[in-house]
């Protein structure tokens, strides 16, 4: 005798979390936002100083968990200002499926994105003028990260808020 049982559930996002590092099953390992610079000693731009930090590559991860498998092409990952008014995509999106005879299959969506480019994306109608002469250094930076999941009921939507801080050593 075979039985098969079928459920069918909704979609079900778990909150989006944030930090500056993660580990290899896609789970936020530090959610501080607070990152480290070697200083940006030059009188350039911007743009300069954005790329200077962009080089030394710290990233902002992002990670969430979904209640089934979901493919590349349902999931809409952004860094956006406070207002909304300039978003970045996330650089690298990745899906990790686990599977569980008890659970059924489930998907971690972690990515990220460099803090310089999500700096200059923030920013872009200041990239030519002279860099500040604080260089961004010791400000909360407000930023949130918007997820959008289209599957066939529609579209589920995360927002998760936070603030990204930079330092000099």
């Amino acid at each position: 005798m075979l039985v098969v049982l079928s459920c069918s559930s909704s979609l079900s996002l778990s909150p989006v979390t944030l930090g500056s590092k993660i580990n290899q099953s896609g789970a936020v390992t530090d959610t501080s936002l607070t990152y480290s610079f070697t200083e940006y000693t030059g009188n350039g731009t911007v743009r300069d100083l954005f790329n200077h930090l962009y080089f030394q590559g710290d990233e902002i991860f992002f990670s969430f968990e979904i209640n089934r498998t979901v493919s590349p092409e349902q999931i809409s990952v952004r860094f956006c200002n406070a207002d909304g008014t300039a978003c970045l995509p996330a650089e690298r999106v990745m899906i990790l499926e686990k599977r569980s005879l008890l659970s059924g299959s489930t998907s971690v969506v972690y990515g990220f994105s460099l803090v310089g480019s999500v700096l200059e994306a923030f920013n872009r109608r200041e990239l030519k003028k002279p860099a500040p002469a604080d260089r961004f250094c010791c400000r909360d930076i407000p930023l949130a990260v918007s997820v959008d999941v289209n599957h066939e009921g529609g579209k589920a939507v995360r927002r998760r808020e936070g603030s990204l801080r930079i330092n000099y050593r």
